[in-house]
């Protein structure tokens, strides 16, 4: 009860704006996205903020992105950085890995190449960073295109109760709360000190996340939002969530006994040791929930006598 109630509480805000303006570098990792003309623009001039403490970082993987973003460099040569990359190690990791070298900005963030930015959300990362010292903050995830589909629809229904509600509960109790795969945006001296993403995880915000909770900081979820697409087709919903989940089950064997000895070393962490193995586990709950329904029609097919056999006669009560 008192975790349901915590979610219904607003996302943090900054109490006051402050004349103090940090540099922001802002990596936008972007393979065949034609959008990005448009995000590097919607940035630049549309997005509230100092334009000389704007920097973003281009990491493109292919030339029709990198002729886009050469196009700004040779324009805003202070503002934009192209890295162009070959496609030998082609995850989005690594792409960020290899762009934190061209960042000069005491906060880097992290923009998908078809976001769009609210045009206040700057200042407010600001105000959170230099008034309040906050390291990790993540912005509310909102979808674009919810009307392309049902997919794209069901889509904004579930980032709408994950970030407003569930993680912005858990960001309020301070327990661990996953970073978004955009929209986060995280102190220099802090990214530096976890040696940065982990290029061989599938879920590379989530696994960050953790390290930088088990190591003290605590992810803030802002009052301030990200647009971006969802994917349209069922096939390319699956293979999205099918690679999220396989990222989670690996921070989990790969973090798993270091949370476990937390727990038994410092009982009074049970609570946040038992927050995190509640996200890591989802993936094999959702593993178990297709076994369950399989049972279950199961059992209806032989109640009505549609197969022959009776292997879960015994299965459910008779109540039931």
């Amino acid at each position: 009860m008192v975790f349901f109630i915590s979610e219904l509480g607003e996302p943090y805000a900054p109490s006051s704006q402050t004349t103090r303006f940090l540099k922001f570098s802002l990596i936008l990792p972007a393979v065949r996205e034609p959008l990005i003309e448009r995000t590097i623009s919607h940035i630049l001039f549309e997005v509230d903020y100092p334009k000389g403490l704007k920097e973003l970082v281009v990491v493109a993987d292919d030339e029709q992105t990198g002729r886009i973003a050469l196009r700004f460099q040779q324009l805003y040569p202070r503002n934009v950085k192209l890295l162009l990359r070959r496609q030998l190690f082609p995850t989005k990791p690594s792409a960020l890995d290899d762009a934190v070298t061209f960042c000069t900005g005491d906060v880097i963030g992290v923009v998908d190449a078809e976001d769009i930015v609210e045009n206040d959300l700057l200042k407010k990362v600001n105000a959170a960073v230099t008034l309040d010292n906050h390291a990790v903050i993540q912005a509310i995830l909102r979808i674009s295109n919810v009307h392309d589909s049902w997919i794209t629809r069901i889509f904004a229904c579930e980032y709408a109760g994950w970030f407003r509600v569930l993680l912005n509960g858990r960001s309020r109790l301070k327990f661990y709360a996953p970073l978004g795969g955009t929209g986060n945006y995280i102190r220099v001296d802090a990214m530096r000190s976890m040696a940065m993403w982990n290029p061989l995880n599938l879920a590379e915000d989530a696994e960050l996340a953790l390290r930088l909770h088990l190591n003290g900081y605590r992810t803030v979820v802002i009052n301030g939002r990200h647009w971006e697409e969802a994917p349209v087709t069922v096939r390319a919903w699956l293979r999205q969530r099918t690679r999220w989940f396989r990222g989670w089950l690996q921070s989990l064997f790969d973090h798993g006994p270091r949370i476990l000895s937390i727990g038994l070393r410092h009982p009074k962490k049970i609570l946040d040791v038992l927050s995190i193995f509640s996200m890591l586990v989802a993936p094999l709950v959702e593993a178990f929930n297709w076994v369950a329904y399989s049972m279950t029609a199961l059992y209806l097919l032989e109640l009505f006598r549609v197969l022959p056999t009776n292997l879960t006669v015994d299965l459910f009560p008779v109540y039931s």
